[in-house]
């Protein structure tokens, strides 16, 4: 029955999308305005026109379980390391966490953080809310630039850089020793 149920609304969305667009096309709606002041105007006509009663009227929905916390299931959840000194960061926000006495057993240890809808956010270690501090903000990471283009900006910057020798052993430089022992061997 569910099958049936979900291609119903897939069929449904399926028109409302079709002939909502050829309906605003029609009244020459361009703007967001517009097609909002206009929404209220089509769908009853539409839906006057495309309901289907279903075959079986029975809500085939279960409940909502008492343990289910609709709020909790859709945020976001990320998980953070907490450091030695029991902080984490997040968002760009450092967090000093309190655990009641049982703070050395958290260091090193994953944390989930919840993100709700409305910005609170929650840190949670093994099922237990832990009470979080916003300590700093941090600032924002710096960009990885290579070698090169480090050293190009810097000598842009600065006065051009002092061309040096290369470096040349002396005569008695062991490199050379080694050098003149391989030529004596082979002629």
């Amino acid at each position: 029955m569910t099958t049936h149920v979900k291609g119903r609304v897939e069929r449904k969305n399926q028109n409302l999308q079709d002939r909502l667009v050829k309906a605003m096309r029609l009244a020459k709606i361009s703007t967001i305005e517009e097609a909002n002041a206009f929404l209220p105007t089509f769908l009853p006509g539409f839906n006057q026109k495309f309901t289907k009663k279903p075959q079986n009227p029975i809500n085939a929905h279960r409940p909502l379980l008492k343990t289910q916390d609709l709020d909790r299931i859709f945020c976001l959840k990320h998980t953070r390391r907490i450091s030695k000194n029991l902080t984490l960061q997040y968002e760009g926000i450092l967090y000093q966490i309190y655990a009641d006495g049982l703070e050395y057993t958290l260091r090193n240890q994953d944390v989930t953080v919840f993100e709700y809808q409305d910005g609170k956010v929650l840190f949670e270690h093994n099922g237990k809310l832990l009470k979080a501090i916003p300590y700093k903000e941090t600032e924002a990471p710096t960009e990885i630039v290579s070698s090169k283009e480090l050293l190009a900006a810097l000598a842009s910057k600065e006065k051009p850089a002092v061309k040096r020798k290369g470096y040349k052993p002396s005569r008695n430089h062991p490199w050379k020793q080694n050098a003149r022992r391989r030529a004596k061997l082979f002629t």
